[in-house]
């Protein structure tokens, strides 16, 4: 009885404080974490030797918010749109970087799939934010959506892993209502989830020595622990963890997946023997590895959607495009180049044919700086009941809403139609230096705006960025005389 009086009290569960800061504390479970972090850098370097340099993506308006694409150096135009690895790594919340992670992609660009692996802003420069870091995570996930095709990549075929508190992060990112906040046509912008060795309820860490650099109120700890929103996922969900992680976190892995079940949703449980919570990863980076093995297969068992890649030929522009997500010689601020035009603008035409087949005015755009690419956009003034939701308004909103205001500042705009007076407004306020079209009112022999032409607009407000038209003009006007014949869309 005076032995159980004087027992710490408990806070979590039956852990008192020393025993819970011991279960959030990696070092004691995996004795070993310095060396296999280690390895971790060494096999990157070797597999940036061996796939090259990836390319870097921008997708958040922060210096911090980009991501590193390695695809397959080499692949025929006729294998189509690749599958993807979406990865989060891990760190605490607080550390970790894309390239130190290169290791886990080489079996997949050897099996024909993308990997792209982002960088973020630790929590410890947010001010112990989790929902500001799970918001950078929120961008990631979107952008690689909505650019998907422009990098080769099937957006149906793009599967998210998070390791550690990138798990974590992962989980509670898709807890996002994608139409609303980026806007995205998808109840989810993923084919699956894989969390391995993460935490999904965050209580314990807010009781944890973690909350000296994580801040987390009441509010927060619901709206950002994943087994608290399991009702909201739509995708396929798999959680890993090792047989040597430390029993607090096999606990959260094991009542996420039981949540997950119970609400319904399909749940594979993988528990790698052997491995402590920084092992497990290194059975990722083979295609014999517990994970990569996992992983690969349900890549493969995700099968491919019908490309939306427009096919123009040479004649179109004088040219052969470049295949999607080959890198064309990009057009950056007012330098023309025919080769990127056309890849860009092959793009904007297939905006324009998911538009057509939606029901809306068949109209695509596509805002890129810097020769990468920003957002595309629709026109959706038919579908969203919204006549200011022009293919070059939806653009815009688009960039802004994964890069920030002012990220179109020296854009290039590809657009399939001339843009009315109110897009030419909103690209002017938006900064656009040069404007490339498919198709010209005049050409079309369009009335409705009388006889109203983009340099009229210029000469009224004195906006002069560089104007050219003509690449896919004939492919365009053959889909417009489509869209005109339907007599459901010509009304």
């Amino acid at each position: 009885m005076a032995a159980d009086s004087f027992a710490a009290p408990k806070v979590w569960l039956d852990l008192d404080q020393a025993a819970l800061d011991r279960a959030y504390d990696q070092a004691p479970h995996a004795p070993n974490m310095q060396q296999v972090l280690k390895r971790y850098e060494l096999a990157s370097e070797r597999a940036h030797g061996r796939l090259g340099a990836p390319s870097r993506h921008r997708y958040g308006p922060t210096e911090a918010e980009a991501l590193d694409c390695f695809r397959p150096r080499s692949r025929s135009t006729s294998q189509g749109l690749l599958p993807a690895l979406l990865f989060v790594h891990g760190g605490a919340w607080r550390g970790g970087l894309a390239r130190n992670y290169a290791f886990i992609a080489d079996s997949f660009i050897d099996r024909g799939c993308a990997v792209l692996i982002p960088d973020f802003a630790p929590v410890t420069e947010l001010d112990g934010d989790l929902g500001r870091m799970t918001d950078q995570i929120r961008r990631a996930i979107a952008w690689v959506s909505a650019n998907a095709e422009a990098l080769g990549i099937d957006p149906a075929r793009i599967h998210l892993l998070g390791h550690s508190s990138g798990g974590h992060l992962s989980a509670a990112a898709l807890h996002t209502n994608w139409a609303s906040e980026f806007s995205l046509r998808t109840h989810s912008p993923v084919a699956s989830l894989t969390v391995c060795s993460g935490i999904y309820e965050l209580q314990p860490v807010r009781l944890s020595a973690r909350s000296d650099y994580v801040r987390l109120s009441e509010d927060q700890v619901n709206a950002l622990s994943p087994i608290r929103h399991v009702a909201a996922l739509t995708t396929p969900l798999t959680v890993a963890w090792g047989s040597l992680e430390s029993p607090e976190f096999q606990r959260q892995a094991n009542d996420y997946a039981a949540a997950a079940e119970a609400a319904g949703r399909a749940v594979t449980r993988c528990v790698v023997e052997g491995c402590n919570h920084f092992e497990i990863l290194e059975t990722l980076a083979s295609p014999y590895g517990v994970l990569g093995q996992m992983l690969l297969e349900r890549v493969a068992a995700v099968g491919a959607t019908r490309g939306r890649w427009v096919s123009t030929g040479g004649a179109s522009a004088g040219g052969a495009a470049p295949a999607a997500g080959e890198a064309p010689a990009a057009s950056t601020g007012r330098t023309s180049d025919g080769r990127a035009d056309l890849h860009w603008m092959q793009l904007a035409l297939a905006q324009s044919v998911e538009a057509f087949e939606r029901g809306d005015w068949p109209t695509g755009a596509v805002l890129v700086r810097d020769g990468q690419l920003l957002s595309t956009g629709q026109n959706r003034q038919v579908s969203q009941c919204d006549t200011t939701v022009h293919a070059e308004t939806d653009a815009i909103r688009r960039a802004e809403a994964i890069h920030g205001v002012g990220s179109t500042q020296g854009a290039t705009l590809y657009c399939t139609m001339e843009p009315c007076p109110m897009c030419a407004g909103a690209l002017r306020n938006a900064g656009v230096v040069r404007v490339v079209l498919a198709l010209r009112h005049a050409t079309l022999k369009r009335t409705d705006l009388g006889p109203y032409r983009l340099e009229d607009f210029f000469t009224l407000t004195g906006w002069q960025p560089e104007l050219n038209s003509g690449p896919l003009e004939g492919d365009y006007l053959a889909l417009r005389r489509r869209w005109g014949r339907d007599p459901v869309r010509s009304g």
